[in-house]
């Protein structure tokens, strides 16, 4: 079986190799991926959140509606 090693870096820039199997990396990757996406969306979507805030949009008085 073929051995894979990955490198953890911990936040205070500390890192470790660990060595695994191909199907424990597999293991791995199928927990930590959904995590990091997860991260990145969050992140994302608080980035847009504060975009809107800084710029507001302003509405156009041509889009709204006329009164009958």
């Amino acid at each position: 079986m073929r051995v894979e090693a990955i490198m953890i870096i911990k936040k205070d820039g500390s890192f470790e190799i660990v060595r695994l199997t191909e199907g424990a990396l597999a293991q791995v990757a199928k927990i930590v991926i959904p995590v990091i996406q997860d991260a990145i969306k969050k992140k994302f979507e608080s980035r847009m959140r504060h975009e809107k805030e800084k710029f507001p949009v302003q509405e156009n008085p041509q889009d709204k509606p006329k009164p009958e």
